[in-house]
Parts: C-alpha cells; sequence; structure tokens
C-alpha cells in the first residue's frame, strides 16, 4: 500500500511539473516571456516611395524584435500594433518570403517594381541587404528602409 501512494505521489509531482513547464512555455499566459521580446531590441523602419507620380510620403515606425528575432518577425509584430503599417508577403521554395507590397503599394514585375530593403548603419552609410525580410536579423536600433523601386 505504501508503494502504491509513493507512486501514485511521484506521478503527481511529475504531472504537476509538466503542466507548469507547458503554462509557462506556451505562450498564453507569460506575454512577453515567451516571445523573446523582452531580451530583443528597437528598430526603425523607414518606408520610403519616391516613385514619380506617387503622392506618398515616406513613414516612419517603431519595431520590437525578439532576441536575434528576423526582420519579417518584427515587420508582422508592427503590422499587429500599428493599423497604418501593413505588408504582404509571397513565398518561394528557394528563398523564402518576398516582400510585395507595404501600404498598399505592390511591387510588378511588368513595370519592373520592387521593394528594396536596405540599412542604415550608424555612421549613416545605407547598404543593400543580401539576404530577405525572413532571414536578415537587425542589430539593435539599426534603421531598415523599405524603398520602393525599379530594376
Amino acid at each position: 500500500m505504501t508503494v502504491t501512494v509513493t507512486v501514485t505521489a511521484l506521478l503527481t509531482t511529475a504531472q504537476l511539473l509538466l503542466l507548469v513547464t507547458g503554462t509557462l512555455s506556451d505562450g498564453s499566459s507569460c506575454g512577453l516571456r515567451s516571445s523573446g521580446l523582452e531580451q530583443g531590441s528597437n528598430i526603425t523602419l523607414t518606408v520610403i516611395n519616391n516613385m514619380p507620380n506617387t503622392n506618398q510620403i515616406n513613414l516612419t515606425y517603431s519595431a520590437r524584435t525578439a532576441f536575434r528575432g528576423s526582420l519579417l518577425g518584427a515587420m508582422r509584430g508592427l503590422q499587429e500594433a500599428d493599423c497604418s503599417f501593413t505588408f504582404t508577403t509571397t513565398e518561394n521554395i528557394n528563398y523564402g518570403p518576398y516582400l510585395e507590397s507595404v501600404n498598399g503599394v505592390v511591387g510588378k514585375t511588368c513595370d519592373r517594381t520592387y521593394w528594396e530593403l536596405l540599412s542604415q548603419h550608424a555612421n549613416g552609410t545605407i547598404i543593400s541587404l543580401d539576404v530577405g525580410i525572413g532571414c536578415y536579423i537587425p542589430n539593435p536600433n539599426e534603421r531598415i528602409i523599405l524603398k520602393f523601386t525599379k530594376w
């Protein structure tokens, strides 16, 4: 009888540990802790459309990334938090998510337009990103520029 009680107590303790661990890791009750944002950083996202015959103004947004999180994750978080920022992607089987539109402006092959991904360093130097939004990991306080342009 004592053995049965001990085994039951051990199972109950193990079950409680599993329940507590599951609750802490599923994200439903832990807010920022489960998403990694508490260790993340802020970035600035600037949307530029200098194409002729458009009345678009440059817009700047503040976004938060998870620790070592992708630009895509920061953009999705921004889209959820700020209804004035929207974007769409298409999936390329070889290269992952491709930025298709920002704030309703769509890049089109027939017009030779697309959204160029740029990064502005602290010294003002602007470089083109060599990977897409799904792979790029922004640095803390980095300024990312989404520029609508022609090739």
